[in-house]
């Protein structure tokens, strides 16, 4: 089965670190298809909704697509673009799989987005000093790693190559902020949480998979990004799919 790989606010293909790589490894005949967000491949001003955004990567999976057999796992804001998509486009995957995310029709605003992370992401918007901002963040979304130079360098070195913007950023945490679920997903689901999110309170997940009558699995002791934190347990409950 081949994946596509959607991340989430503020965040590009390249944050999934050595996520994919070690995805590879474990499914070697697989194609692994991680896509950008609306805004960081271009400067042109993003949506504000996500069936927009749904759209955008949707178009750029159809150029890849072919006839074989995909899933889609997505983290956070990815997931909120990922149910949307497996909700309008049930025939494009077989299998639905979100990370640490959220809608506003099943938890309030202070499950989904934690004082912590509000404080974090408003000094993001103001500082200049990206190696300040990216070490903020990444205290923030994960738990389990050492933040070491080399981890931060690589987050530094993205954020001056990406082209996502302040106000680029502020309209997915717009689009976000009001996602609505559907009434229904017509293929299977799995949700991955962590009961230590910092940023996205875990309950956010229980109450969408109540929803759905889908199968949750919580982790432990992994951040917000559980993909960086915890890459072996997410590729472990990936086999069992």
């Amino acid at each position: 089965m081949n994946w596509v790989l959607l991340r989430g606010l503020g965040r590009e293909k390249r944050h999934w670190y050595k996520f994919i790589e070690k995805m590879q490894s474990a499914f070697p005949t697989a194609e692994i298809l991680p896509l950008n967000l609306p805004g960081i491949e271009s400067t042109k001003n993003i949506p504000t909704d996500i069936k927009s955004m749904t759209d955008d990567v949707r178009a750029q999976w159809l150029q890849y697509k072919g006839d074989k057999p995909w899933n889609i796992l997505s983290i956070s804001l990815g997931g909120m673009i990922a149910i949307d998509w497996c909700h309008r486009y049930p025939q494009d995957f077989n299998h639905l799989v979100t990370i640490n995310t959220s809608s506003k029709t099943t938890s309030p605003t202070f499950k989904r987005i934690s004082l912590d992370a509000i404080k974090t992401i408003s000094q993001s918007l103001i500082t200049k000093d990206i190696k300040k901002r990216e070490r903020a963040v990444l205290k923030l979304t994960t738990n389990q790693i050492d933040i070491t130079d080399e981890v931060l360098d690589y987050w530094v070195a993205i954020a001056k190559e990406t082209k996502l913007n302040r106000i680029n950023l502020i309209k997915q945490l717009f689009a976000a902020s009001k996602f609505d679920l559907p009434e229904n997903l017509n293929l299977p689901y799995t949700l991955l949480a962590s009961k230590a999110d910092r940023f996205c309170h875990y309950s956010c997940s229980e109450k969408i998979a109540r929803r759905f009558n889908a199968n949750l699995v919580l982790h432990d002791k992994g951040g917000h990004d559980l993909s960086t934190d915890a890459p072996e347990w997410i590729i472990e409950q990936l086999k069992n799919i």
